[in-house]
Protein backbone atom coordinates (compact mmCIF):
# COMPACT_ATOMS: atom_id res chain seq x y z
CA UNK A 1 0.00 0.00 0.00
CA UNK A 2 2.92 2.24 0.85
CA UNK A 3 4.66 1.61 -2.38
CA UNK A 4 1.57 2.52 -4.60
CA UNK A 5 1.04 5.87 -2.37
CA UNK A 6 4.95 6.89 -3.77
CA UNK A 7 3.84 5.84 -7.34
CA UNK A 8 1.13 7.82 -6.98
CA UNK A 9 3.14 11.04 -5.45
CA UNK A 10 5.81 10.08 -7.97
CA UNK A 11 3.45 10.90 -10.72
CA UNK A 12 2.09 13.84 -9.41
CA UNK A 13 5.37 15.76 -9.30
CA UNK A 14 6.42 14.31 -12.61
CA UNK A 15 3.08 16.01 -13.80
CA UNK A 16 3.78 19.05 -12.01
CA UNK A 17 7.44 19.69 -13.64
CA UNK A 18 5.93 18.80 -17.17
CA UNK A 19 3.47 21.41 -16.90
CA UNK A 20 6.39 23.85 -15.42
CA UNK A 21 8.52 22.26 -18.72
CA UNK A 22 5.82 23.30 -20.89
CA UNK A 23 5.23 26.92 -19.34
CA UNK A 24 8.50 27.63 -19.41
CA UNK A 25 8.89 26.46 -23.54
CA UNK A 26 6.08 28.72 -24.23
CA UNK A 27 7.92 31.89 -22.66
CA UNK A 28 10.99 30.72 -24.72
CA UNK A 29 8.79 30.68 -27.31
CA UNK A 30 7.79 34.72 -26.84
CA UNK A 31 11.29 35.87 -26.06
CA UNK A 32 12.74 34.20 -29.37
CA UNK A 33 9.20 35.90 -31.24
CA UNK A 34 10.35 39.30 -29.33
CA UNK A 35 14.30 38.98 -30.23
CA UNK A 36 14.44 37.50 -33.27
CA UNK A 37 15.90 33.41 -33.56
CA UNK A 38 19.36 35.24 -34.87
CA UNK A 39 19.80 35.66 -31.52
CA UNK A 40 19.70 32.12 -30.13
CA UNK A 41 22.02 31.18 -33.57
CA UNK A 42 18.58 29.37 -34.86
CA UNK A 43 18.65 29.15 -38.64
Amino acid sequence: MANLRKTKEFSVNFLAIKISGLNYNAKFAKIKKLYGSRIFGIA
